[in-house]
């Protein structure tokens, strides 16, 4: 897919693209400003819910959004900052039914992506459908059942702005099952069991980064006179690859290699407060364990802050602004001057939306991402970057 270097080039480099791509999948999630605005008004969602119960019918909704946008780092590189105006689109489709008072079903289709103007191979899409069933037939408990299969194909992969040999497109399956039980008014405790696969593209010749990801989910929720909502979870789950990719210090595999396998604990913790009906407050934070049990090159400790205002001064009217930020703390990575790589990374967001009719709105968003590590040897692995976006488009929603 990609021109720039050979595959035997890409095959030397087989250790920096493989801990690049996993560090990508891990932790670098893309700014993808679009999908996040594929979402109805809570005004039309709530008359949506309160047909589809009161006809037992299928009832659907249907959001696109459209933006004209620019990125001023569009492969996230310290080097080569190369900026590019782009196009980002979405749509998305939703099929709610209630077949009969203890069932509930849900369709959910969203069709997301990107195409830049300077820069071809930074242009992605992402393709996702999802089908929930929920099964409450008294008070004191529910069952959820859901499954999604996403396809995403790839975008540059890059390391200090140098495009490699390697596809990163993907096919991922996810499903879930979830016992839900209500102790009392406004409590609920969430018992779950989470599986995933996802299947890479991948280039002929190099190792592949295929995996299966499961464990169990325990959460807690608390509302306190819808005022104050608090919830605390726990999740466990094991990473195994098809094959090994390369996770070792040296970036070689050999037959003698046990089975890579991974560890990951993660403790969330979250508060929702409304002060006034038209401000939302959101604080949160997240401690996310990985151990690695191949030969611990990729165990980390990791914090996340995060915090979220929404603010509706009128009805057609909404301010949205976010902030978060990650540390990171490796076992064994080494980050050079003897020391092991440590690094925050900063996002924040700024979005205004204005309600042009029932239907339509306008947006304006702003994001800046923000990576600083304590690297001091060759970056081909970790790049520190500064990232600023901005999208300025319409949604519709019916």
């Amino acid at each position: 897919m990609f021109a720039a270097m050979t595959v035997a080039t890409a095959a030397s480099c087989l250790f920096a693209a493989t801990s690049l791509a996993q560090e990508t999948i891990q932790d670098d999630e893309a700014i993808y400003g679009v999908s996040e605005l594929l979402s109805a008004p809570l005004d039309i969602q709530r008359a949506k819910r309160k047909r589809a119960r009161e006809s037992g019918e299928w009832v659907a909704s249907a959001m696109a959004s459209a933006a004209a946008s620019f990125d001023t780092n569009v492969h996230q590189s310290p080097d080569n900052r190369e900026s590019s105006a782009f196009e980002a689109y979405g749509a998305a489709f939703q099929a709610l039914r209630y077949p009969g008072d203890a069932h509930r079903v849900k369709i959910d289709v969203e069709a997301t992506g990107r195409h830049y103007q300077e820069s071809a191979t930074a242009s992605d899409q992402r393709f996702e459908g999802s089908l929930l069933y929920g099964y409450r037939p008294g008070k004191k408990y529910s069952v959820v059942l859901t499954t999604t299969a996403r396809h995403a194909t790839d975008s540059a992969t890059t390391i200090d702005g140098e495009e490699l040999t390697r596809d990163l497109a993907y096919t991922a399956y996810r499903t879930s099952a979830s016992l839900w039980l209500y102790p009392a008014e406004g409590h609920a405790l969430r018992l779950a069991h989470r599986a995933q696969r996802r299947d890479y593209a991948s280039t002929p010749g190099l190792g592949s980064l295929d995996w299966w990801k499961y464990g169990p989910r325990v959460a807690y929720h608390f509302d306190l006179n819808h005022a104050v909502e608090m919830e605390a979870s726990y999740a466990f789950s094991v990473q195994t690859y098809d094959e090994e990719p390369a996770s070792n210090a040296s970036g070689k595999e050999t037959a003698t290699s046990p089975d890579e396998e991974h560890y990951f604990h993660r403790a969330d913790g979250e508060v929702r407060w409304l002060p006034r009906a038209t401000l939302p407050l959101t604080l949160g934070y997240t401690f996310k364990r990985k151990d690695d049990r191949f030969q611990d090159y990729e165990s980390y400790s990791g914090h996340t802050m995060r915090l979220g205002v929404d603010w509706n001064p009128t009805p057609r009217l909404h301010f949205h602004t976010s902030g978060r930020l990650r540390l990171r703390d490796y076992d064994k990575r080494p980050a050079g001057e003897g020391n092991n790589l440590e690094y925050d990374r900063w996002t924040a967001l700024a979005t205004a939306s204005y309600r042009l009719s029932h239907h339509v709105s306008g947006f304006v968003t702003y994001e800046l991402d923000f990576r600083d590590s304590n690297r001091s040897i060759d970056r081909t692995t970790f790049r520190d970057y500064e990232r600023h976006l901005v999208l300025t488009g319409l949604t519709v929603a019916y």
